[in-house]
């Protein structure tokens, strides 16, 4: 009986860390490829087109996980954005970065409920 209910509760407890590690994977993942085209941008406009592509990915992945903001406190989340943020920083000329919304789950579903 104890090794079933050991069992058990390590099933629960592999479930939860996948489906937290799921939306941070998400997160993760939409930051690093925006990073990367970034890479190839050549002007502002590009930047804002691929600004406006990861807010609307944000934007899905909140959408499809109710409780998203607990992947916001994994530290490889919190690098992957400012890794983006430093990128789009160097990316942008004039210091147009200053003035876009800033990439945030938050943020994203602000700006994309609005459109």
């Amino acid at each position: 009986m104890k090794k079933f209910f050991f069992f058990q509760t390590l099933l629960l407890a592999l479930f939860m860390l996948v489906s937290c590690s799921s939306t941070s994977g998400d997160f993760i993942s939409a930051y690093e490829e925006a990073t990367k085209e970034l890479g190839s941008a050549t002007s502002n406009d590009d930047c804002d087109r691929i600004h406006d592509k990861l807010m609307h990915r944000l934007y899905e992945i909140t959408q499809e996980d109710p409780d998203w903001e607990k992947a916001l406190e994994d530290e490889d989340v919190k690098k992957a954005y400012q890794e983006w943020n430093e990128a789009l920083k160097n990316a942008t000329t004039d210091n147009h970065w200053f003035f876009m919304v800033f990439c945030t789950p938050e943020c994203a579903i602000e700006y994309c409920q609005k459109m």
